[in-house]
């Protein structure tokens, strides 16, 4: 039943309707299981969307509170909150690194990742670079690169450019005619490309 609510928020989420979505995910917060603590983060997400910080830092300390190793709450929690130099909540996360504590490859990732912000914020520069390379490492042990086999998948970079502040219709015809004189199978237009 909670994880059904949880979906429910999702799908609400994904409609723009956030009262709801969040509706859906306080049900799901009062259900049984691992129901819970998914719903106090994707509420926090769902807060943290709307701009609405404390609320979703609250959200984020509240998992944590029952959940004290639910990784998506640190972090979440961690990329609003400003850490200081001392502060209890980076030790807590460093202990889940700890042997006993998470042992999800994704996870430790994440709090890799979580530390190297928190440990940047409170001025710890070496030891947040110590965690950030280190979870740039696992995180590019998940996957196979090959730069020199990649390079035959890209064609032709067009470098696209408007003279004003904001590209028109007319700009955006001229780089459809721009494509399609060139005949290409698949185009990738970088968001706000336009406008950036």
């Amino acid at each position: 039943h909670g994880e059904a609510l949880n979906i429910l928020g999702e799908v609400l989420q994904a409609q723009d309707k956030p009262a709801e979505a969040l509706a859906a995910f306080d049900r799901a917060a009062q259900s049984l299981g691992f129901a819970p603590e998914k719903a106090l983060v994707n509420r926090g997400i769902r807060l943290m969307e709307q701009g609405d910080r404390a609320g979703a830092t609250a959200a984020f300390r509240q998992a944590i509170a029952l959940f004290p190793r639910s990784v998506s709450a640190w972090f979440n929690l961690a990329d609003l909150h400003r850490f200081s130099a001392g502060d209890p909540e980076i030790a807590a996360m460093e202990a889940l690194l700890k042997p006993g504590g998470v042992q999800g490859a994704s996870d430790r990732t994440a709090l890799h990742f979580a530390l190297g912000k928190a440990l940047l914020d409170a001025g710890d520069a070496e030891r947040a670079f110590g965690y950030l390379d280190e979870g740039n490492r696992q995180k590019r042990a998940t996957f196979a690169y090959a730069p020199d086999e990649s390079d035959g998948w890209i064609d032709e970079v067009i470098g696209y450019r408007v003279g004003r502040a904001v590209a028109g219709l007319a700009d955006r015809a001229r780089l459809v005619a721009a494509l399609r004189a060139r005949r290409f199978e698949l185009a990738i237009i970088f968001p706000r490309s336009f406008e950036s």
